[in-house]
């Protein structure tokens, strides 16, 4: 048997464990909930940053529009590059 750090390791700890999977969580919610609610807290800072970048677009095209049409051409031109 190998020998990993001072002791023996026998065969039942080399073995892969067992991983068992349960259709409903210890609180008897869906999983399906639990991974949806874990997902939209590690995604709401990027939801938030998208829409206040474009809230700042459509307030951009707001106030060019009222400079004029060449202004407001310039102003897409330049969001976009």
């Amino acid at each position: 048997m190998p020998k990993f750090g001072g002791g023996l390791i026998g065969r039942s700890q080399l073995s892969t464990p067992r991983m068992t999977t349960t259709a409903l969580s210890i609180k008897g919610q869906s999983p399906w909930r639990d991974e949806l609610r874990a997902t939209l807290l590690l995604a709401w800072p990027m939801i938030l940053s998208n829409l206040t970048m474009m809230l700042i677009g459509v307030t951009d095209v707001i106030l060019l529009g009222w400079l004029g049409p060449r202004e407001l051409a310039a102003g897409a031109l330049g969001h976009n590059l």
